[in-house]
């Protein structure tokens, strides 16, 4: 703990500072903070992110989900479900409709863009 908590700290107030230079004062901006990811269940994680934010803390879990709920309705698996409900919600999207997906995931199909850019990481 006394290592982990000062690295804590400081990558939340490396966040804070990256999303004030880009976006403006937090408090003004939002009403809460939503933490997910393995990191997020340690415990102290979200007093130490409360008191960083000086804002509300949760941990976020994936929501409106079915199947294997069991396994993915965990905050480490929060971002990656996001992410594909957003990719589902945005298939077939001209890029200006959907700003922040690549065109050729757009032309592609999702599966077809994680494919290539694996690919190419490879």
């Amino acid at each position: 703990a006394q290592v982990i908590r000062p690295r804590v700290m400081e990558i939340l107030d490396l966040v804070r500072a990256n999303v004030e230079k880009s976006k403006g004062a937090l408090e003004l901006m939002v009403g809460n903070v939503v933490i997910t990811g393995g990191a997020s269940l340690m415990p102290g994680v979200s007093q130490v992110a409360t008191d960083r934010f000086r804002l509300p803390v949760r941990v976020g879990k994936p929501e409106g989900i079915s199947g294997l709920v069991d396994a993915v309705a965990s905050p480490v698996h929060a971002t990656g479900v996001g992410l594909v409900r957003y990719g589902v919600a945005h298939a077939g999207k001209e890029p200006e409709q959907a700003p922040r997906m690549r065109s050729s995931i757009v032309q592609n199909g999702i599966v077809g863009g994680i494919r290539k850019a694996l690919k190419d990481w490879f």
